[in-house]
């Protein structure tokens, strides 16, 4: 049975909503589905002061300390990885994700598709995230 992982970070939790919807017509596939956390919580909706203090460790894609997580498997046939822009860059959270040991090796040689959950301008941080990917091994394969 093929087996696919989906994981990604929503503050909000429309993206999570995003790949529901987009997981529909996967059928006799197995599916594992992980949300990712930071350790230190991002508060939504934000305070201005959070706004602002939050946009410079974005823009250098500087990762925090993920919460803990498990993965059933180190292998997987597909990789759905869904991710949310901050500030035209990747999210603190996936910058984290994307840089954190244990996601990367199950990127290696895995076919991966990002679906990103954003209004605008998301193409910068997308550029990151597929560098992080291939610099980890995987291939890209597709981005909704």
């Amino acid at each position: 049975m093929k087996r696919i992982l989906v994981i990604g970070y929503s503050q909000s939790g429309q993206l999570y909503e995003i790949l529901a919807n987009f997981l529909k017509p996967f059928q006799g596939v197995e599916i594992e589905q992980v949300k990712i956390n930071t350790k230190e919580a991002f508060p939504f909706p934000w305070t201005s002061a959070v706004f602002f203090d939050t946009m410079p460790e974005s823009v250098l894609e500087e990762p925090v300390e993920l919460a803990p997580y498990t993965l059933k498997s180190s292998s997987y046939d597909l990789v759905i990885f869904g991710y949310q822009p901050w500030y035209l860059s990747p999210s603190i959270p996936t910058t984290s994700l994307l840089k954190d040991p244990k996601f990367l090796s199950v990127l290696k040689n895995t076919p991966v598709v990002t679906v990103i959950g954003a209004r605008n301008m998301w193409l910068n941080a997308q550029e990151s995230v597929v560098g992080y990917i291939e610099g980890a091994g995987g291939k890209i394969v597709g981005n909704i």
